[in-house]
């Protein structure tokens, strides 16, 4: 098993702190990347902690692609305006690492992509053409993205990016409703005892 490493670079004016927002907010993927992504859960989050579930399509730049199903582990760092990530492709077991960071560059904020990719020794060969589709992979999210903080900027009185519905979360499902469906010990379904 080898590793690719991809970098990639991208400058937009915009303020740090929108950028920062949009780096760290995860309602807009199923509404702004539904070319990415074809289901995406919160399993739980906390300030500086996500834990997700991604469906992603491997080609989003096409109309048919396969997907891959990955747990995701997101250390989100304001201070160092960055975060890590770290991907568990479920069918393959193989681990992704994902880093981005910002850097505020007088009127414009640069975004630094890193991502480490476990590829086997024969895919290792055909590396370029395949780092060159991981880029156009990462240029559809970006140009999504690069449109949100775009108009995010030119209308600086938002209070907040997350203006859609509720994403799924494992965890506030598990705090609401865990008790309720074991609070009735009369109602048994079914009931051995060996």
């Amino acid at each position: 098993m080898k590793y690719l490493n991809f970098l990639r670079i991208t400058k937009i004016k915009t303020t740090p702190k929108i950028c920062l927002e949009i780096m760290f907010d995860y309602t807009h993927f199923l509404f702004k990347h539904r070319t990415s992504f074809n289901d995406f859960k919160v399993i739980t989050e906390n300030e500086t902690e996500q834990i997700l579930y991604y469906e992603t399509k491997i080609f989003n730049f096409l109309p048919w692609s396969p997907i891959r199903r990955f747990i995701s582990i997101k250390k989100l760092m304001p201070e160092e305006k960055m975060f890590h990530q770290v991907y568990l492709d479920l069918t393959s077991k193989n681990v992704f690492f994902f880093k981005v960071s910002m850097i505020n560059k007088d009127d414009n904020v640069e975004i630094i992509n890193n991502l480490s990719i476990p590829v086997s020794n024969f895919i290792y060969f055909f590396r370029k053409p395949l780092l060159k589709l991981v880029n156009i992979k990462f240029d559809v999210m970006w140009n999504e993205d690069k449109e949100m903080l775009s108009q995010l900027y030119l209308n600086q009185d938002y209070k907040n990016v997350q203006c859609v519905p509720k994403t799924y979360n494992l965890e506030n499902i598990y705090k609401k409703e865990f008790d309720k469906h074991f609070k009735n010990e009369n109602k048994i379904d079914y009931f051995i005892s060996i």
